[in-house]
């Protein structure tokens, strides 16, 4: 306890000496309790900060006063510069004609600016034609007929005015009559007819939009259908025209949209039908010898064993298209014998090179002899 009793005693002693010691760098006089000192030192430290506050308030005020008569200065020079050319018209610098000389420069803006609005005004009733023609026709003007047209002018408006204020009279009553047609005792069983008729028109519409997509989508199921189920001649017949034709058209199909239906061919793109009446003579050639193989391979499926003999059936055949068609032969003449009959010589070279490597057997028949001859190509 007495060590504790003599630490505060030290820590006390300590305050003391440096509240002494403040006071006399502060200039605050000593109170006769060092607890009373410190209070005077607390009073002058906040009076101290006030003031120094306040000298700050005070400089920044100081500064704007100097920017201020700064700016001032810079307005006195611009308006001497200004002043300079009309003082020069005022004898001796005298005020009162300085003053003179002002006034006349105000009116003279005020002036030029009525001018312009004036100029303004005429060129908006000019109709797009410059001031300088409009001088010009102002010139040259009858003011007599100016103040006529003026005159039947000024009577034309009143007139139409007055068309104006009858027509709006006319019309104000037939919005009254109108509004009255509202109030008569058959206005809400017409209101009620219309409301119904409209809820009709609403569901008809609906059951008929709704109607429509069922038949499209009917049309679409059955269409998809028949790609799907459609018979094995047509779509054996679809191959084998999209080889003739060298993929100018892509397949086959039946149209069910003409009354009787008829057979069509689809272009590449898919999208694209033609009509057997659209198409070309050499594409119908290749459309019946697609159909006629289709038909002849269905029947040895089915056990009937017959030669396919062809005659000529490449006269409206380019020589790629006869290619074509030689592979097509070719691949029934694994099926059954092929036997083609042609008097175009050069048909020989192109089955050879269209089928190589198969073996071609070909008889040539003598053209001179007094019966005419065939060449004969024969595929097996």
């Amino acid at each position: 306890m007495e060590t504790q009793l003599a630490a505060i005693a030290e820590t006390w002693a300590a305050f003391e000496a440096r509240v002494t010691a403040a006071a006399e760098r502060a200039g605050v006089p000593e109170e006769p309790s060092t607890v009373q000192t410190y209070a005077a030192l607390q009073a002058a430290t906040r009076e101290a900060a006030a003031k120094a506050e306040r000298t700050r308030t005070l400089e920044l005020a100081l500064e704007a006063n100097r920017d201020q008569m700064r700016e001032a200065g810079a307005q006195l020079i611009s308006a001497e510069a200004v002043l300079a050319p009309l003082s020069e018209q005022a004898p001796d610098a005298d005020p009162a004609a300085l003053r003179t000389v002002l006034n006349r420069a105000t009116e003279a803006s005020r002036l030029r600016a009525e001018v312009a609005n004036l100029e303004a005004e005429l060129l908006k009733a000019g109709e797009g034609r410059d001031l300088a023609a409009l001088i010009d026709d102002a010139i040259g003007a009858d003011p007599e007929a100016l103040a006529a047209d003026a005159q039947d002018l000024s009577e034309r408006h009143d007139k139409l005015s007055a068309e104006i204020e009858a027509q709006s009279r006319l019309c104000n009553a037939a919005e009254r009559a109108f509004q009255a047609l509202d109030d008569r005792p058959d206005a809400a069983i017409a209101a009620f007819e219309m409301a119904e008729a409209r809820s009709e028109m609403a569901f008809q519409a609906e059951l008929y939009i709704r109607k429509r997509a069922e038949v499209r989508l009917l049309r679409a199921a059955v269409e998809r259908y028949r790609q799907e189920k459609q018979g094995p001649l047509l779509k054996r017949a679809s191959n084998l025209f999209a080889t003739l034709t060298l993929g100018a058209f892509s397949r086959l199909m039946v149209d069910y949209d003409d009354d009787p239906p008829k057979l069509a061919g689809i272009r590449a793109d898919g999208v694209s039908i033609v009509s057997v009446e659209g198409m070309s003579e050499g594409t119908v050639d290749q459309l019946f010898l697609a159909l006629r193989i289709a038909a002849v391979e269905e029947a040895v499926a089915q056990g009937v064993r017959l030669p396919f003999l062809a005659d000529d059936l490449f006269i409206n055949f380019d020589d790629e298209r006869a290619a074509a068609g030689f592979k097509v032969l070719a691949e029934l003449a694994q099926k059954t014998q092929v036997m083609f009959f042609t008097h175009h010589a050069h048909l020989t070279a192109v089955a050879n090179e269209a089928l190589k490597p198969a073996k071609v057997a070909v008889c040539g028949l003598d053209r001179e002899a007094t019966q005419p001859k065939f060449d004969a190509v024969v595929s097996a």
